[in-house]
This record gives structure tokens, C-alpha cells and sequence, in this order.
């Protein structure tokens, strides 16, 4: 090998070198201890943890807050409505369970994973007395979890669970965590089989129907089925057998009735449009205990308010539900074919 190949060769080792010492250089501080950290210590329970504060960045309006209040957990930052208590548990034990796998101890990249103070979310968990069990930053998402730190601390570890998710959080362009994902929105759930009457007033229109069931032949006890079979028949403002998919898709929606949001208490109810003469729908259970569910004028984003008669909270529904449940006569009537 000559020299000039020799002067090639260490050209090309010394670039290589330089080139490496360069990345090298340039790469994230990883901590290299390996290993995986527990982010929480000790066991967390609807017993021990008092309140539950979710936000983006330094503003707290971005986010939510709950608190416990005697046995009920509420959300005291949107009128005070009734949170999801099996939503915060499988939070709590989510958390018991999280640990992180270190990636870094350099706080000039908390940025590059969105854990700087103006990106994070910010997970709060408090006791009775308003002190910080918990504080945890969430910030991107990951291959099979998230990238999280402790409140104080610079070092960067990767989550075994991507808690955005939990919070309604699913992509890169709104941080903000969604209040409605924690909010207990079932507004009413009757036993469907245990529904004998319904009743609809929209407008002057009224509609009754009642369900008509098929009793057994005499002596054939030990064959009955439950529920019993049944029909549907249009008692007012005329009598006939109504088509039945119709008027169990009206029960379905009935028994089922789900919010998309709560809303602020009004002045009065007509307000919205839930004085006496709104729009409603009646339920009958067992042929005695009745309840009235209001339907009144249309509210933020093409939702519609609605209240259970009797009953001092305000929801808002889509259009979709409150067509399901208002069917004109002729909806009823059997299919002529």
C-alpha cells in the first residue's frame, strides 16, 4: 500500500471520527442507567384522593378540575355537574400501575417533547386538605405510551400508558383536555322491559302508545318467556297496532337518553324554551311511575336543551336523539306491503 492510499484512508478515519464526535454531540442527553422508574408511590383510591385537576400550560381554564364532595365527585369547574366516578378509578389505577423507561435529564429538549411548561398537561391529584399527592406533566405521544416528567423534575421518561387518551387528547393540534369525556351524562335509564306506556307531545300533537302483551294459554306457566312478547298500539289520538321497529327504536332512545354536555342553570326554565308548554316525552314503568322528560329550543353547536321534569339539572342533546324520539302519526302506522 503506497502512501498516497495511506493519506486516503486516514482522511477518510479522520472525517468518520469528526462526524461521529458531531452527532454524538448533537443528540438528546440520554440517561443510559436503564431500567424502568415508578411514577407513583404508594396505593391511590377514591378514598384517599380528593381532587383531580387536568390542564394545558400555565392556564387552568384549559382543563377541568373535579372534587369530592361527601360520596359524590363533582366537576366544580363546569356547573358543578356529576363526574364519572368509574372514569377517575380506572385513572387511579392506571396511575398505580404507570412506570417510565429514562430518555433524558436535559432540560433544553422539554420542548422537543412537548414537556416545557407552556405545552404540558398538567395531571394534579390532591388530598383533603388541597395538597399535591401528584402532579405529573404529560406531553407526546409515543409508540405504545407517552412521554411524561414529575412537576420539578427534568427528566424525561417514556410512559408504559399514554394518558392523553384519557383526557380526550388524540392528536398534536388541541392540547386541551375535553371536560365532556369526564362527565356522568346519562340523563335517564329505565329498564326497558319494565316500560309499559310512552307518550309524546310536540306541539299540539300528542301521541300515546302502550305495550300490549301476549299472555300464555292457560296451563302453559313453565313455558313463559321474560319478558313476555308484545305489540305496540297507538291509543291516542287514534287506536291501531303500530309498527313495532319504530316504536321500539322511540323506547330504545327513551331508556338510553344520553347528554352530549350539561348546561348552566337559567334564570327560569324558559329560558330555555322548558317552561309548561315545551315539547315532551312521558314514560311509564310498570304502569304507574311516570316521567316527563322536556324538550325545549336549540342551544350551542345545533344541540338542544332538555331537563327531567321534577329535576333541577340542564343538559343539552343532539337533534338526532330528539328526532328519535318525536315520530309524526304516520311514522306509526304499519307498512302496507
Amino acid at each position: 500500500m503506497n502512501n498516497r492510499t495511506l493519506g486516503v484512508l486516514l482522511v477518510i478515519l479522520i472525517l468518520f471520527a469528526g462526524g461521529y464526535w458531531y452527532s454524538k454531540s448533537q443528540r438528546r442527553d440520554l440517561d443510559q442507567t436503564g431500567g424502568y422508574v415508578d411514577l407513583v408511590q404508594g396505593p391511590l383510591s377514591t378514598d384517599s384522593v380528593y381532587g383531580l385537576a387536568v390542564y394545558r400550560g400555565s392556564d387552568p381554564d384549559k382543563g377541568f378540575t373535579l372534587v369530592r364532595r361527601g360520596n359524590d365527585w363533582i366537576m366544580n369547574s363546569h356547573y358543578d355537574a356529576k363526574a364519572n366516578v368509574n372514569r377517575l378509578r380506572t385513572l387511579l389505577t392506571n396511575l398505580e400501575n404507570l412506570d417510565g423507561e429514562p430518555r433524558s435529564n436535559d432540560p433544553s429538549v422539554l420542548a422537543d417533547y412537548d414537556l416545557d411548561d407552556s405545552n404540558a398537561v398538567h395531571l394534579v391529584l390532591k388530598d383533603e386538605s388541597g395538597g399535591e399527592i401528584l402532579h405529573l406533566l404529560l406531553g407526546k405521544a409515543a409508540t405504545g405510551g407517552a412521554f411524561v416528567r414529575k412537576n420539578g423534575s427534568n427528566q424525561v421518561l417514556l410512559a408504559s400508558r399514554n394518558l392523553l387518551s384519557d383526557f380526550g387528547i388524540w392528536g398534536e393540534d388541541n392540547r386541551d383536555p375535553v371536560p365532556t369525556t369526564w362527565l356522568d351524562l346519562d340523563v335517564y335509564k329505565p329498564d326497558r322491559d319494565s316500560v309499559t306506556s310512552i307518550s309524546l307531545k310536540k306541539g299540539k300533537s300528542l301521541i300515546s302508545l302502550k305495550k300490549v302483551y301476549q299472555e300464555p294459554a292457560k296451563g302453559d306457566t313453565a313455558k313463559v318467556k321474560k319478558p313476555l312478547p308484545y305489540e305496540w298500539e297507538v291509543t291516542q289520538p287514534k287506536h291501531f297496532t303500530a309498527l313495532k321497529t319504530r316504536a321500539d327504536g322511540v323506547l330504545t332512545t327513551l331508556s338510553n337518553m344520553r347528554a352530549r354536555d350539561v348546561a348552566p342553570k337559567p334564570d327560569t326554565p324558559a329560558e330555555y324554551g322548558l317552561s309548561d308548554d315545551a315539547d315532551w316525552a312521558e314514560v311509564t314503568v310498570n304502569d304507574s311511575a311516570t316521567t316527563r322528560l322536556l324538550f325545549g329550543k336549540e342551544g350551542p353547536d345545533g344541540q338542544f336543551y332538555m331537563k327531567l321534569k321534577g329535576d333541577d339539572r340542564y343538559w343539552l342533546v343532539s337533534d338526532y336523539v330528539r328526532g328519535n324520539v318525536f315520530k309524526s302519526l304516520k311514522e306509526f302506522e304499519p307498512d302496507k306491503n
